[in-house]
């Protein structure tokens, strides 16, 4: 029922910017010369071979014999000449490649995309479009986007392709496509995780990713049954289960953290209660979040049947099992505070458990003192005809399967105190000595009924 840290690491890697051969390096001065007849004809004999042989990742559409001769291998460039021959293929996947052959070394693999804007693009017809090609890479990516422009940003030494793309439906992508050799299918982030690293969307503003981030996220508020006109919005971040968190500011109100799955709402959590989520809000006055909560846990305690004003509380978190939120609350007309569990939908019944009691949860309170307690106790005694007893400690022990609760107390003149057994409700079932409850699997450990 703790917090969780988020995982803030970016999903891309830093990239090694790199691309073709420094042939290839300037721009462009005309379109390119159609290939002969006769390096279609070659290609179609000789390049199904060399694309088998590497590995790389395309069924073939088309292709073309670019050229063979003699040179260095990039790799080794004071090394020997070595025999190099190139090609040029459309793959019915979509990205096209120029495969430069060292005979005797690795094959060297270059994207179209990234080849379109030197001085020796792609020219085989399927090739000539870097729109179509990215295209292709988005859509295997799972997002729909009719690519308005389109850049290359480099790639990692392993091979991993980066491209920037804008969509005409709205912001777009940072996309990561795998070496051509790997069968890992492309990744699209969106340009608003990258805003600050060296993958930053230049297509794509700021403006543009902040209204795109507000109207998503008002169809969160929406879901939530929260009120709120968005001032201010950010992405704070996933956890290990896949929740995106978002903050969202509301004017002079105060905001929460909307956490999503799918782009579906899961929970809204107050500003107030949310500093173990990525650090907190940073868009909302938190002091101000937190008299607000004040008041609104003291709304739920009362409605839920326990008359708390509430000065102080504690958030704890979630509950696993019923997704409830988890306090502690301090009151300020009433000495014994409690630990409460609040239905998360604010349907169910809330549930509030005393400093004793909620040792049943695996919690102890912070804010109010156990003691406050005590009298509780020492009435539930003589409500059973143990008037004798004025409780001086208590501890939570166990529980049964049906939700019955033992509680040791210890009394204040030291002879051994008794075990209440305490219903779910809260109403004492029976009262056991530590002998009979011992008989019943339950073992006294209070100093004075352990002598």
């Amino acid at each position: 029922m703790k917090c969780f840290g988020l995982i803030l690491a970016a999903v891309f890697a830093a990239v090694a910017f790199g691309g073709p051969p420094l042939a290839l390096a300037a721009a462009p001065a005309a379109p390119p010369a159609p290939y002969s007849k006769e390096q279609i004809e070659k290609g179609a004999k000789t390049a199904p071979a060399v694309v088998q042989a590497s590995g790389l990742q395309c069924a073939i559409a088309n292709a073309a014999f670019i050229s063979e001769g003699m040179g260095k291998s990039p790799d080794d460039p004071k090394g020997k000449d070595v025999k190099i021959t190139s090609y040029e293929v459309s793959c019915q996947q979509g990205m096209g490649y120029v495969l430069q052959d060292y005979a005797g070394l690795p094959l060297k693999i270059y994207d179209c995309v990234s080849l379109a804007d030197t001085p020796s693009p792609c020219r085989l017809p399927e090739n000539r479009d870097p729109k179509a090609m990215i295209g292709t890479l988005v859509k295997a990516a799972g997002k729909t986007c009719t690519v308005a422009q389109e850049r290359p940003l480099g790639a990692t030494r392993a091979g991993d392709r980066f491209f920037e793309v804008s969509c005409a439906e709205g912001p777009g992508y940072i996309i990561k496509a795998a070496s051509p050799l790997s069968t890992t299918p492309p990744l699209a982030e969106d340009c608003a995780r990258q805003i600050g690293t060296n993958l930053e969307c230049k297509y794509t503003t700021k403006e543009q990713i902040q209204a795109a981030l507000n109207a998503k996220l008002q169809a969160l508020v929406q879901a939530s049954g929260k009120t709120c006109t968005i001032s201010g919005s950010r992405e704070v971040g996933a956890d290990s289960s896949g929740m995106v968190y978002y903050e969202v500011a509301c004017g002079p109100g105060v905001g929460y953290m909307l956490g999503a799955k799918n782009d579906q709402f899961v929970r809204a959590i107050s500003c107030a209660n949310a500093a173990g989520l990525g650090g907190g809000c940073t868009l909302t006055d938190v002091t101000k979040a937190e008299s607000a909560e004040s008041g609104t846990y003291t709304h739920l305690a009362t409605a839920g049947g326990f008359n708390c004003t509430v000065g102080k509380y504690r958030y704890i978190g979630l509950d696993s099992k019923n997704g409830s939120e988890v306090v502690e609350l301090q009151c300020t007309n009433r000495p014994d505070g409690v630990i409460a569990m609040f239905p998360s939908d604010n349907k169910g019944q809330a549930k509030f458990f005393d400093c004793i009691a909620a040792g049943g949860l695996g919690e102890t309170c912070h804010l109010s003192d156990p003691s406050a307690s005590y009298d509780k106790y020492t009435k539930a005694l003589a409500s059973k005809g143990k008037t004798s007893c004025k409780v001086s400690g208590a501890k939570w022990l166990a529980a049964t399967t049906d939700g019955n609760n033992f509680i040791e107390t210890a009394c204040s003149d030291g002879l051994p105190g008794w075990v209440i057994s305490q219903t779910a409700s809260g109403s004492v079932d029976q009262i056991l000595t530590c002998g009979q409850a011992k008989a019943a699997g339950v073992a006294c450990t209070l100093p004075t009924n352990v002598k």
